[in-house]
């Protein structure tokens, strides 16, 4: 695209002005589309962005770039105008506060070692007739703090997370229905619900301690956000291997998939036993014949399912696993409802195979194997609605925009991991480099391809890097902080040894345990959940699930719209203008197209 703008400015010529939201997320090549552009037309350039929510250096985004287009207009006025926006209409005056003094604090020196921008404090509208209402009558305490230690007995730091979560959970009984929060939308002051409440992790793998916690053992209505591709799901899988066994009994992968589902209703020993008994034999369908002798009645409903699909289709078949609730009961709770969701997603694309291709029950299984091999992009359906009274949990890059009353920070103690250390790298600053001397350079009579010293450029990038990823931590930082309206809770986990107390050094924790104790004079022991012995039993009871889960009657299912379709790629749209027909079929449903799948001489699709 460069290229064709720097060769023929014409297709470019109707652009006078140029807005670009989001700038501080820019990589080198898009500025340099965008500057082409504007040369070419000598046209207006507005960059919209926030140096300190800069957040995806993962995809290459360079905070470097905004900041030197910020430095032009500071060094010449004539080049352009910097206009900081730095009123908030999000967060009240006292968490406002807060915030400013946390990151000023964090960035006493700057937004990073290469970049020496400013902290710019937010400001509060006061001139607005209605923020002195809104600031004065929300009840909500503005911060809190939830650190968790242990005694010099060693416990596991995924039991504190649990301990940590139930007084969480604890925190949040205290303000549902109690406190008063602002709502935005209505411009007036209510009773907190369960709605008003996130709770942001850094990573998704702290989700399992919330889960335990807040589902399984409270019971607490709680949803959490994930992005994961609806084809990668494991129900997704059992639904393709349970239609496969239905069509074909005798297939004895199919079979053995499906019997490990929790849809087959055997547990995993009982499913090994027959595996074993079956492998005695190497004949085709053996695994059915051996189900045949020892569960006639399972094999009897296979067979009565068979006999469904060839006359109503595999829709039908797929909606037998959700007329009985008891298969989702062997499922964890906290998954549940995604799960119901997935299978219902996955009924609507049968029978969307159905009236577009035809009633083969293999065919449909074929080609929802053949999305998820070529690993066909579409989204999971969202199990809740927006004004659902449930607390979501979610990743801080996925609340990146968004904002909540409440907002509860989970796992300030999280460290990410260095990436593994490859031989070969290529550096913005200094080009090619590795790790390793050449094999003829020696020191002290040994060669220094065989020690532990690595090359000096090697060195210095693994510390640039060190160094961008930690001025990254703290823009996440920064972004979970702004998503809160009223309350922000901040919590984590440390260690107490000889009454010591260890904190993982440049985590969120070690920032906001010295802005406590330096900048606001405070011991941050104050806020310090001590774990003692006797209360360590108590962390067990959440790390197991209990062996047998009843419940009474069935589950009800939202129902659910599959997502719409926003932008038209250009083969989209010459998809849509050769069939209509074909580009609903791979756009809109997700089926790969007939000319598309396997061309083998089998029976279905």
């Amino acid at each position: 695209a460069g290229e064709a703008i720097k060769h023929y400015p014409t297709l470019t010529a109707q652009y006078s002005t140029i807005m670009v939201d989001e700038f501080q997320d820019t990589d080198v090549l898009q500025e340099s589309l965008i500057r082409n552009i504007v040369q070419n037309n000598q046209a207006s350039l507005f960059l919209v962005g926030d140096l300190k929510q800069s957040i995806y250096r993962f995809r290459h985004a360079d905070l470097s770039i905004f900041h030197q287009y910020i430095q032009k207009t500071q060094d010449n006025s004539e080049s352009g105008r910097h206009i900081v926006l730095g009123e908030s209409f999000r967060s009240r005056d006292d968490l406002i506060s807060e915030i400013n003094s946390l990151f000023g604090f964090i960035w006493k020196d700057g937004l990073s070692q290469k970049i020496h921008h400013e902290y710019e404090p937010l400001r509060v509208p006061n001139e607005l007739s209605w923020w002195e209402e809104r600031s004065t009558s929300v009840s909500a305490p503005h911060l809190r703090f939830l650190f968790l230690g242990n005694s010099d007995q060693p416990v596991k730091e995924t039991e504190k997370r649990c301990l940590l979560a139930r007084y969480l959970a604890d925190e949040v009984n205290n303000l549902v229905g109690k406190v008063i929060v602002w709502d935005k939308a209505e411009k007036k002051a209510r009773l907190c619900q369960y709605r008003d409440i996130v709770i942001l992790v850094p990573t998704r793998t702290f989700y399992r301690p919330l889960e335990q916690v807040f589902q399984d053992e409270l019971n607490l209505p709680v949803i959490f956000v994930t992005d994961v591709n609806y084809f990668s799901r494991g129900e997704t899988l059992d639904a393709v291997a349970f239609l496969k066994t239905v069509v074909d009994p005798q297939d004895d992968l199919a079979l053995a998939n499906y019997l490990s589902s929790p849809f087959s209703g055997f547990n995993l020993a009982e499913v090994h036993n027959i595996l074993v008994n079956a492998e005695k034999s190497l004949k085709n369908g053996w695994l059915w014949k051996t189900l045949q002798e020892k569960y006639p009645k399972f094999c009897q409903k296979l067979i009565d399912l068979n006999q469904q699909m060839k006359l109503a289709g595999p829709a039908s078949v797929l909606s037998e696993l959700l007329k009985d609730s008891s298969h989702l009961k062997a499922i964890p709770r906290s998954l549940r409802r995604r799960v119901a969701v997935n299978l219902r997603r996955s009924i609507d694309l049968a029978r969307e195979y159905e009236n577009s291709i035809g009633n083969s029950g293999l065919g449909c299984a074929r080609y929802l194997q053949d999305a998820i091999l070529k690993e066909v992009k579409s989204e999971e359906s969202n199990p809740v609605g927006e004004e659902e009274d449930v607390i979501r949990v979610m990743t801080i890059h996925s609340a990146k925009g968004l904002e909540f009353p409440i907002v509860a920070l989970f796992g300030l103690e999280y460290a990410p991991n260095r990436r593994p250390r490859n031989k070969f790298q290529s550096s913005r600053e200094l080009g090619a480099i590795t790790r390793y001397f050449p094999d003829y350079w020696e020191m002290n009579g040994q060669p220094l391809m065989e020690s532990d010293v690595d090359f000096p450029s090697y060195f210095i990038e693994q510390q640039l890097q060190e160094a961008e990823e930690i001025s990254e931590q703290q823009r996440l930082f920064y972004v979970a902080c702004t998503r809160a309206q009223d309350t922000l809770i901040l919590s984590g986990v440390c260690s107490i040894s000889n009454g010591e107390i260890i904190i993982k050094p440049k985590t969120w924790l070690s920032w906001v345990w010295d802005w406590i104790d330096k900048d606001r004079n405070e011991d941050p022991r104050q806020y310090l959940i001590n774990l003692f012995p006797e209360e360590q039993d108590s962390l067990f009871i959440f790390t197991s699930k209990p062996n047998e889960v009843i419940e009474d009657g069935g589950m009800d299912l939202p129902q659910q719209p599959l997502p719409h379709l926003q932008r038209l790629t250009a083969t989209a749209y010459a998809f849509y203008r050769f069939c209509p027909h074909a580009y609903r079929m791979r756009y809109r449903q997700g089926i790969a197209l007939p000319w598309e799948l396997p061309s083998d001489d089998e029976k279905g699709g």
